[in-house]
This record gives structure tokens, sequence and C-alpha cells, in this order.
């Protein structure tokens, strides 16, 4: 149930692709203060302030910018958890490819895709 949350949501977000899947996708418009490389989230609050500023960085993002990383946030849990319940998600997949679920059936299959890469990874972890 948990993968199929997952991907439903990723489809919920209703994004267009590029036409060409070698484009780079950019989705974090904003920078960090100067000198700072990325924006670190879960930092403490500094100061008087009750909202860290990397909550005001990120409501600065365009909507589509945040649909983006909404997106690639999603991905990446699917991708991490397929090595933990591959059978589970084998499962759905099968019943979305029977269903007709065209699109689901496709992120599947490629998040799938990358389970050989997640199960080297979490071998030499251990």
């Amino acid at each position: 149930r948990l993968f199929a949350e997952v991907v439903g949501a990723l489809m919920d977000l209703n994004l267009t692709l590029p036409p060409d899947g070698n484009t780079p996708n950019v989705p974090t418009e904003a920078s960090a203060e100067e000198g700072a490389a990325d924006i670190l989230l879960g930092r403490p609050v500094e100061g008087n302030h009750l909202v860290p500023r990397d909550v005001y960085w990120l409501l600065r993002q365009s909507t589509e910018c945040q649909r983006w990383n909404a997106a690639l946030a999603l991905y990446e849990c699917a991708v991490d958890l397929v090595p933990h319940c591959p059978v589970e998600f084998a499962t759905q997949a099968v019943q979305w490819e029977e269903a007709g679920y065209q699109g689901r059936s496709l992120v599947a299959q490629d998040i799938l895709r990358h389970l050989p890469e997640q199960l080297k990874r979490q071998h030499e972890a251990n």
C-alpha cells in the first residue's frame, strides 16, 4: 500500500516531462545566503525567529519548482523503499499494468530499473 501511495502522490503532481529525456532539470531555484553552497533543511532556528530561514527560501520558490522538488523527493523515496519490499512493489506494478494504469506502470518500471543498484549499495553497506 505504501508504494501505491507514493507513486499515486507522484502521479497527482501531474508534471509534464521534457520532450528530451536527456534535458537536465534543476528544480531548486533559490540560492542560499552568500557563500553557502546549498539550502540545508533542518537547521536550528537562529536568533528570535519562530520560522527557520530555510522555510522562507522554500516559500519563495515558484509553484512549478516546488512541484518538481516534491516529485524528486517522492521518486527518491520510492527508489529507496523498493529494496525493502521488492515483492510488494512488483505486485503493485503488475496490478497497475493489468488495470491499464499506463502512467503508474511506466513510473513503476523506471523505479524497478534502479533495484539492482540499490541492492548493491545495501549489500556494500552491510
